[in-house]
This record gives C-alpha cells, sequence and structure tokens, in this order.
C-alpha cells in the first residue's frame, strides 16, 4: 500500500501524535504523581534530526536555517506539551463539576482539538521550510533517521503482505 503523505511528515505525525498520547495518558496518573519538569518532547528526534543536519549539511548558512527550524519544531512541540497539560486541568475542573453537562466536556476536547490543528498547520510549513533549503540528497540523508533502529522502528509498522 503505497501512503500519500511523504515520509518526513508521516515520521513527525507518528511522533507529535505518540507524544500527545503520551501526554493524555500520563495526565490520568498527573494527580497521583507530578510530571517530571525535566520532560521535553520530542527530544530523540531531535537531537537525531540536529545531528543529521550538523553531518549533512557543507554550507553553514544553510545548517543554521536548518537548525533554526529545528529549533522552531522544539517550541512547536512544548507548545504542543502546555496545550495538553492545559486540556487536562480543564477537563478535571469540568470532570469535578457535578453540574457540567455533555457540551462542557465537547468545548475542552474541541479547545485540545484546534490547538492540534493548528500545531500540525505550523510542522508543516516547517516542514516545508526545510525542504526548500536542501537538495533531494541532501534530504534523503535527513530523513534517514527513520531507517534507523531506535526512534521510529518502534511505531513504525511493517506493510502487510499481499
Amino acid at each position: 500500500m503505497q501512503h500519500s503523505m511523504p515520509l518526513f511528515l508521516r515520521q513527525l505525525t507518528i511522533v507529535v501524535s505518540s507524544i500527545a498520547m503520551l501526554l493524555m495518558f500520563g495526565g490520568c496518573s498527573r494527580h497521583q504523581q507530578e510530571t517530571p519538569t525535566d520532560f521535553d518532547p520530542g527530544q530523540a528526534w531531535l537531537q537525531d534530526m540536529r545531528q543529521n543536519i550538523d553531518t549533512t549539511i557543507e554550507d553553514t548558512e544553510k545548517r543554521d536555517q536548518l537548525l533554526t527550524i529545528i529549533d522552531s519544531f522544539e517550541s512547536e512541540l512544548n507548545v504542543l506539551d502546555r496545550a495538553v497539560q492545559a486540556h487536562y486541568e480543564h477537563m478535571i475542573a469540568v470532570d469535578n463539576n457535578i453540574q457540567a453537562g455533555p457540551d462542557d466536556f465537547r468545548v475542552v476536547f474541541d479547545v485540545l482539538h484546534d490547538q492540534q490543528v493548528q500545531s500540525r498547520t505550523r510542522f508543516l510549513d516547517l516542514r516545508f521550510q526545510m525542504v526548500a533549503l536542501v537538495t533531494p540528497e541532501e534530504w534523503e540523508n535527513l530523513t534517514s533517521i527513520s531507517k534507523k533502529d531506535i526512534l521510529f522502528m518502534n511505531w513504525h509498522r511493517k506493510p502487510m503482505q499481499e
């Protein structure tokens, strides 16, 4: 089965979705334990991408521009992390209100959904900014992270045999 989404975008979607899921599942136990203050979403991907940029891109100006874009990815992941945290705080407040109705819960989910849509849009914009800076060969080298048995291989499903 062919994927219509570019590999890098699929990888990014997997990372963002996984982080959101981890944050959501982690939020369920938030009342029992505090979230570590040193939690930085997507750090393994960010670190690998920075390393790939450093080793793949020879042009210093281009390398600096790409690293700035990766910094923007990191900022956006943090925005999404804060949105998920706010979602759970709002959800707990609504859940604690015995008068809350279904629409009150829908509003909480709609706010998070809107933030996720905005984040996806910004992630796409950043991805295409990166693509515009590199050659196809450089892009292949930068996205070779998916071929490593570290980050994405844990989530990526193997194609079904026909």
